[in-house]
């Protein structure tokens, strides 16, 4: 993998020694080991199966066998159950970024950033545009790697806490426009 130019990973781990796997087609889990999809399959969302079936896929870091960071795409739109269940549509030439994770051995070498990075050079060597992502307030490590990034908000959404969306303040320096949010 080649590092970005902005916003490179440190250099605690040797990055080259990993691999990107993509999970798109069903053909595709049967060049993995079941051991390495039962790893990813938790850590997606509705799992590898249904993404593949919705359109979507899982992106991962590999090395010997064990995952170093993981992270789903859905194409157009995707769909988040917290702070609230909404529906995010981010139009067509954009991808929907959600559900970065990395394993606790993993975290705090880079991984996720390299793995984000690699990917979003992937979608847009593909063609598409935007990559858009949600991220909980709370959440300061996932929140912390988009920044590192350089990633910026492209709008607030605010919720109730018993899960009601309330309201999107979008922000007015943004590039990214075509954002929908619909509560489901």
């Amino acid at each position: 993998l080649q590092e970005s130019r902005q916003g490179s990973p440190p250099a605690k781990q040797s990055h080259e020694s990993c691999e990107l796997i993509r999970l798109q087609a069903v053909h595709d889990l049967a060049r993995h080991a079941p051991r390495l999809l039962e790893a990813i399959d938790p850590h997606c969302g509705c799992g590898i199966a249904a993404t593949i079936r919705r359109g979507g896929c899982v992106f991962a870091l590999v090395r010997a066998g064990e995952v170093l960071s993981q992270l789903k795409i859905d194409l157009a739109a995707g769909e988040v159950d917290t702070p609230a269940e909404l529906r995010i549509d981010v139009g067509p030439e954009s991808a929907f970024l959600s559900f970065l994770y990395t394993p606790e051995a993993a975290r705090g070498l880079g991984w996720a950033k390299t793995l984000v990075a690699a990917v979003c050079a992937t979608l847009a060597a593909e063609g598409l545009r935007h990559c858009v992502c949600q991220v909980q307030a709370t959440n300061v490590r996932s929140a912390n790697t988009f920044e590192s990034l350089a990633w910026k908000p492209a709008a607030w959404l605010l919720c109730s806490a018993g899960g009601r969306l309330l309201g999107i303040v979008r922000n007015p320096l943004a590039r990214f426009s075509g954002l929908e949010v619909q509560a489901q």
